[in-house]
Parts: C-alpha cells; structure tokens; sequence
C-alpha cells in the first residue's frame, strides 16, 4: 500500500503526504503480508537504483511525489517508468508492407522457435519508407498464423497484419511491464523503435 486517504473517521486528502505516509505505517504496523507498504525515499541515488535495478523483476518505475502535496484527486504525481534497449525481428507489419504503420515483433524461444513479443508503436514515415525497402512478404513458409489471436498483444491491440519474412533484426526502447501469454513473455506496451540493426542477423537473436 502507498498512500491513506482516511484514518478512524478523519480524512486526510487535505494533510501533506508526509503525514499520510506516517499515518498509513502505523495502521499497518506489524501487519504482514499479501499487506505490505511499498518502498519510499528522499535519496535521489536510492531512487535512480530501484528505477534501474529491478528491470528483470519487471518492475515497472516509481511514482514522484512531493512530500509536502495534498492528496488531488487528478493524481498530481509523476511516474517515471524503467526502459532498456532490446533488439527483436519484424515478423509482420500494421498496414502495408511497403510503408510500414507499426512492426510485429517476435523473438526466439528456448526450442528455436519465432515467438511473437509485441509490436511498436506508429512508425515516422521516413521510417516508413526506409522498412518497406527492406521487407519481404512471405505466406505460406511463415511461423506465424494469418490473424493473431487478441492475446498476443493484448486487449487494445489488432490483429490483422501482414507477414513479412523474418530476417530484419531492430533495436527498440521498451519498458519493464511484462505480460505472460500461454507461457510467452510479452511486451505490455508498444516498443519504441530505434534503429534498424544491419549489423545483427535473425539467428543471432
């Protein structure tokens, strides 16, 4: 838990978040779990290594706040989110394979096989152009089905795209939230894509 709005009939929306904090652990002091109050600091050095740290956890970031605000009710507080670089093969693509509106995403499994990880998000069109130069179609010959299921992606996500053969290998920004999907691990979010990865084959993924 990270906040107390309220505490023996007294609200606290209008006390600063330092006495909101105090008031929250001591109502759950002594209490164990699955009731736990999350982690805060001051220390900007102790911040930066939970936000960089804990990337394989799949822990997401932190959330800012200032400890002298009122709760607000439009949440007046940052969350900085944990990114890495990851590099991925384009599978299929949103929209038309010469110019390219987003790019499927997969990565080999532990049986060799191309698993679909996600998608980016909406492409720059000088991306655009420079992807549809280099992608393929490809139909029958490819590991993945004509329509993804909703779940590859996730609820928002569609699922209609074209396959493309997988031997363009990008380098992307992603965030730390996972999903597991049928024993996958996947992207929650749309990947940034950074650059194209010439030097890096298929296989090398």
């Amino acid at each position: 838990m990270f906040d107390a709005l309220a505490a023996g009939g007294t609200d606290l929306r209008g006390y600063p978040l330092r006495v909101r904090r105090a008031v929250l652990e001591k109502l759950l002091d002594g209490v164990g779990p699955p009731l736990a109050v999350m982690p805060m600091t001051t220390d900007g050095v102790a911040a930066r290594a939970w936000l960089t740290g804990h990337l394989e956890a799949g822990i997401e970031g932190v959330v800012a706040k200032r400890v002298n605000q009122a709760y607000l009710p439009t949440h007046a507080w940052r969350k900085v989110k944990t990114r890495a670089s990851a590099e991925a093969i384009v599978g299929g693509v949103l929209g038309p394979v010469s110019a390219p509106v987003a790019l499927v995403l997969g990565r080999h499994d532990e049986r060799g096989r191309l698993r679909v990880v996600g998608r980016t998000g909406t492409l720059s069109r000088a991306v655009r152009a420079e992807l549809g130069a280099m992608l393929r179609p490809v139909g029958a010959r490819h590991p993945w089905p004509p329509v993804l299921a909703p779940a590859r992606f996730g609820p928002a996500a569609p699922v209609e795209y074209s396959r493309v053969e997988p031997v363009v290998v990008v380098e992307l920004m992603v965030d730390a939230a996972l999903d597991e999907v049928r024993g996958r691990t996947v992207w929650r979010h749309p990947a940034r894509l950074l650059r194209l990865r010439a030097d890096l084959r298929a296989a090398d993924l």
